[in-house]
């Protein structure tokens, strides 16, 4: 695991694991099955702060009559999350080039609905292992997966995926990471929008949009993500779920708890 801190002029260098020891707000913490911590830090062009704040600093507890334990990450929660994640990350590249099809000259509150699928990686992975940090860490892997495939996007298509998994992880914590019902994947998965709609307001001109453009903007992008990232990653994960598949991850040992 890399731990990255800002260098000089903002550049981020390695550093070795006593520096995440001794700085435990800017990591994200790993739990494996053994339930020693191992702690790292993303290494992307976000804040780490933010990430770890974000995602996984809490120790977030379930259980039944006031049994607690922490969500642990185990080897085959992250081997699905890498596997997911990366072929999410070629779908996102698909997605690229059929947008390019898009009328250029089109409505820009109308092209927001294509939005959606490119963070549905932040909604299956969650979705299927339920731990801390799974959206934003598949839509990371995803993202970057699809830059690397050859995005016409370049890195933003990995930077801005950073963004989206980001709204979508918070919509899970605020459920404290037990929530997985119908309802609650459409909120969560919405929140990605708010992400995508703060990314492209700064990196791709959204900003130069009339607000009531804006505003009809980031509605249709939520509601595009709800719908291609929450109810399409429920479909699929309970259709999966079904087949036996999934019986040793969390979505098989959990159910989600209604709004």
């Amino acid at each position: 695991i890399l731990y990255c801190t800002k260098g000089a002029r903002g550049a981020k260098r390695l550093r070795s694991s006593s520096y995440a020891a001794t700085n435990p707000f800017n990591s994200i913490w790993v739990m494996p099955a053994g339930g020693k911590c191992h702690d790292g830090k993303v290494a992307s062009r976000m804040p780490c702060s933010m990430v770890g704040f974000f995602c996984l600093y809490a120790p977030f507890t379930i259980g039944e009559n006031g049994g607690k334990r922490l969500m642990q990450w185990k080897l085959r929660d992250i081997v699905v999350t890498a596997v997911l994640a990366t072929a999410c990350g070629a779908v996102y590249l698909g997605w690229d080039l059929l947008y390019k099809f898009v009328p250029s000259g089109i409505n820009p509150v109308v092209s927001a609905g294509f939005n959606g699928l490119w963070w549905i990686a932040a909604g299956i992975v969650p979705y299927i292992i339920r731990r801390p940090g799974a959206a934003v860490l598949a839509e990371s892997i995803g993202g970057f997966v699809e830059f690397a495939l050859g995005s016409p996007y370049g890195i933003q298509a990995f930077t801005i995926g950073i963004a989206q998994g980001l709204g979508v992880e918070v919509g899970f914590m605020v459920g404290r990471y037990q929530k997985y019902s119908t309802a609650w994947m459409l909120f969560a998965t919405a929140l990605g929008g708010i992400g995508n709609y703060i990314y492209s307001y700064f990196y791709y001109g959204v900003d130069q949009y009339t607000e009531l453009t804006q505003i009809g903007y980031l509605i249709v992008t939520m509601l595009s993500g709800a719908i291609l990232s929450g109810l399409l990653s429920k479909w699929l994960g309970d259709a999966v779920n079904r087949t036996g598949a999934l019986r040793n991850f969390a979505i098989s040992h959990t159910i989600g708890k209604a709004l």
